[in-house]
């Protein structure tokens, strides 16, 4: 595998509104688009970011949203359901999706459902162009209450 993605909790289970951060490592250099599918339905682009507008990481480097030098806590939204966090990866950079980071000011570009997956299909259609060779992806699951 050429990443690992991980929500980091200090105990089990998670509730609306808790803070958590997400943590990722990839065994090689590479250029990572993290998302968060979350309970609403709603994508989130995790990585990059406003904050973190190029999406370069290096191999085996711990990295975390929030990192210890940023000014924002990642909070979960509800409903009460199943959020998942999906990372791509590419050798090469491949821009997944288009950014409009700071349109609102916000740290993150969400969309509702319907964007969502229309920007999922986008993914789809620019990760087919890539050689399987030069791309991976992995997943986490977790529920909120």
């Amino acid at each position: 595998r050429h990443i690992a993605v991980t929500a980091k909790k200090k105990k089990a289970g998670y509730r609306t509104g808790q803070k958590i951060t997400v943590g990722f490592r990839a065994s090689r250099d590479c250029y990572l688009t993290l998302l968060n599918i979350g309970t609403s339905g709603k994508l989130t682009v995790l990585f990059p970011n406003s904050m973190h507008p190029e999406n370069f990481i290096q191999a085996n480097r711990e990295y975390h949203i929030p990192d210890a030098g940023d000014d924002f806590e990642y909070e979960l939204q509800g409903p009460p359901g199943v959020e998942k966090l999906k990372a791509i990866v590419t050798l090469k950079k491949v821009t997944l999706l288009e950014s409009n980071f700071a349109a609102d000011g916000s740290v993150f570009r969400t969309v509702d459902p319907v964007a969502g997956a229309r920007d999922i299909g986008v993914i789809q259609k620019k990760v087919a162009g890539v050689p399987p060779t030069e791309w991976a992806e992995d997943a986490c699951e977790f529920s909120v209450s």
